[in-house]
C-alpha cells in the first residue's frame, strides 16, 4: 500500500492539473468505489480549490465539501486530454469542464472515494502529520510513552502518526537502532529522540526520490519512484547489514512482514 511519500508524490503530480478547474461530472464504473451514492451529484460543476494529502488520503477541496480518495493497494491516476483507448481496470473517471479526463485505475478494486462535508469530523481519528509543525518531539515521545505496545504496531497505527506504513517504519526503526518488537513504554528517551528524527528523515528522503517502487507503484504512467535504492533492511532478509554485516532477519509484527538487524537494533522490554 502506498505510504506518505508515495501519496504526496501523487498529489504533487496531479495538483497542477486539477486546481482551478471545474468538475463536469464523475462517473463510477464500479459502484463500490464510491462510498456515497450522491458523490457525483455533490461534485458536479464544482471548482477544485486545492488538492492535498491527509495521512494516506488524497483530498480534493471543492467550493462546498471535499472528496477524499484512498488508493489502497493498487489505485493510481492516469490523465488525458485526448481520446484514447481506455486503460484496463478503470473504476472511475473524473471529467473536467476543460476536456481533461482523470482516470482512476485500480486493479484490485479496493480503492475508495469518500464525500466529506465536514473535514474535521472525517479526519478526527487520524494522528499527527509527521512532517508538520504540530509533530513535535515532546508530543511524539509523550504519545509513545503513554502506550504499552510493540513499537512497530504503534507506529503504523494511523491514529498515532498518520501516513506511516510497513516499509518506512522498518527503515526508521533501523536508523534509530530499535528492535521492532520493543515495548513502546520501555524505549529510552535517547532512542525515541533518534526515532523522531529518523521518521522525518526517511519520509523526506522518500518524497525527494518520488516514493518507492517495488510492487507496481507509479505516480504517473511509467513514472516510478527511487527510494528502494536507499532501503537498508526492508526486503533484505538474508543479506548483510550495511553497518555490521549481520544477516538481516524477517519476523511478523502486527501481522506485518518486518525486517531488522538483530545486532544493531536493541530489544527494549519491561
Amino acid at each position: 500500500m502506498p505510504e506518505l511519500p508515495e501519496i504526496q508524490t501523487i498529489v504533487d503530480s496531479i495538483r497542477p492539473l486539477l486546481v482551478g478547474k471545474r468538475i463536469d461530472h464523475i462517473l463510477f464504473l464500479l459502484k463500490e468505489t464510491s462510498m456515497h451514492g450522491r458523490l457525483s451529484h455533490f461534485a458536479r460543476h464544482q471548482k477544485i480549490i486545492d488538492v492535498y494529502r491527509r495521512g494516506k488520503y488524497i483530498v480534493m477541496q471543492l467550493e462546498r465539501g471535499h472528496i477524499g480518495i484512498h488508493l489502497r493497494m493498487t489505485g493510481k491516476f492516469i490523465s488525458s486530454y485526448n481520446a484514447i483507448t481506455e486503460p484496463t481496470h478503470i473504476r472511475a473517471r473524473i471529467h473536467l469542464e476543460d476536456g481533461c479526463i482523470l482516470y482512476f485505475q485500480d486493479r484490485r478494486k479496493f480503492g475508495k472515494f469518500y464525500w466529506i462535508p465536514d473535514r474535521e469530523k472525517f479526519f478526527e481519528n487520524i494522528g499527527f502529520e509527521p512532517l508538520s509543525d504540530e509533530f513535535t518531539k515532546e508530543k511524539f515521545i509523550s504519545k509513545i510513552r503513554s502506550k504499552s505496545r510493540q513499537i512497530k504496531s504503534l507506529l503504523i497505527d494511523q491514529s498515532i502518526v498518520s501516513g506511516l506504513g510497513n516499509i518506512y517504519v522498518d527503515e526508521a526503526l533501523f536508523r534509530a537502532k530499535i528492535h521492532p518488537s520493543s515495548q513502546s513504554s520501555s524505549v529510552p528517551e535517547k532512542q525515541l529522540n533518534l526515532l523522531f528524527k529518523s521518521i522525518r528523515q526517511v519520509l523526506k528522503e522518500g518524497i525527494a526520490l518520488k516514493g518507492l517502487t517495488i510492487k507496481g507503484y507509479e505516480y504517473g504512467p511509467g513514472d516510478s519512484g527511487y527510494f528502494q535504492s536507499r532501503l537498508q533492511v526492508y526486503s533484505k532478509k538474508g543479506e548483510d547489514c550495511l553497518e555490521c554485516s549481520t544477516k538481516i532477519e524477517k519476523i511478523k509484527v502486527y501481522n506485518k512482514n518486518t525486517h531488522f538487524c538483530p545486532k544493531c537494533q536493541i530489544l527494549f522490554t519491561n
